[in-house]
């Protein structure tokens, strides 16, 4: 299946992982916090910050993870249906 998409996408090297790291570059680029996306991928850290977070902080991040992740498919939405990535707001009204 993946040779498969690799062949019709042209696409010469390609590994479901790809699909991960774009997915967490993306959520970044959004505003999602690094501390978050370590959640999402269920990711422990080896630093002393880390270990106290993994230790102390029992907090299961789920409402942030749901924002973010929720953040992603409205932008794939997005790129699916053709739609601009952003609205212009005008401020001040036109004064």
């Amino acid at each position: 299946m993946v040779a498969k998409a690799q062949s019709t996408l042209g696409v010469a090297k390609f590994v479901p992982h790809d699909l991960r790291r774009t997915a967490l570059t993306h959520m970044a680029a959004l505003g999602v916090e690094p501390i978050v996306l370590a959640h999402i991928v269920n990711h422990r850290s080896g630093t002393h910050a880390g270990v106290t977070m993994n230790v102390y902080v029992r907090h299961d991040y789920a409402r942030e993870k749901k924002r973010a992740l929720d953040l992603w498919a409205d932008r794939l939405a997005a790129i699916v249906s053709g739609e601009p990535t952003a609205k212009v707001i005008p401020i001040g009204g036109g004064r």
